[in-house]
């Protein structure tokens, strides 16, 4: 990334980019993503703000699309539209297409 190192964020007292490589609690980054948020360390404070209000966003609207579609799958099982199949009886299968 022409030879810049991204800012100094700090999470917990360690550089973010090390805090995400170490920590238990987060998921390891695909090599796309860590390219996305080391580029984005490097935005000025104001951009980097936009950025994460906008990725914030973008998952509220997620849940509220599914929730609306557990919502959705509840009310016809309830009115007996959609059938419920049993929890061993998925496993077994996805397990045979496995």
């Amino acid at each position: 990334m022409s030879g810049i190192e991204p800012r100094q964020c700090r999470f917990r007292g360690e550089p973010l980019i090390e805090f995400i490589h170490s920590s238990k609690e987060s998921h390891a980054l695909s090599a796309s993503a860590e390219t996305l948020l080391r580029q984005a360390l490097q935005l000025p404070p104001n951009d980097c703000a936009a950025l994460v209000e906008g990725l914030i966003t973008s998952l509220d609207k997620a849940d509220a699309k599914w929730l609306k579609e557990a919502e959705s799958r509840m009310a016809a099982y309830r009115a007996e539209e959609l059938g419920a199949v049993d929890a061993d009886e998925v496993f077994t299968e996805l397990g045979r297409e496995s």
